[in-house]
């Protein structure tokens, strides 16, 4: 699967953009999609995987609420061949 820009918008100042930058450019990214991959993989629909969706430590991100599901749907979209690009 090619890693493509599922980016969202972070404050440079924010605790979110520091810790992007510590996890070698993109890590956090890295770790949604591998996650994404596991539940597509284990057979899950996008509202199952959007629920049992688990970040490690990126579950106290202040982002995660809002970002992860949308996170999830659009690496599904891709996994299903639906993302438009």
């Amino acid at each position: 699967m090619r890693r493509g820009p599922l980016f969202c918008r972070v404050s440079r100042n924010s605790r979110e953009w520091r810790a992007w930058g510590s996890r070698g450019g993109g890590q956090a990214l890295v770790q949604v999609i591998d996650e994404a991959q596991r539940l597509h993989a284990a057979g899950l629909g996008i509202d199952e995987a959007v629920q049992q969706a688990r970040f490690g430590d990126l579950e106290t991100w202040t982002l995660r609420a809002s970002q992860g599901p949308t996170a999830i749907r659009r690496v599904y979209l891709e996994l299903n061949g639906e993302l438009n690009q």
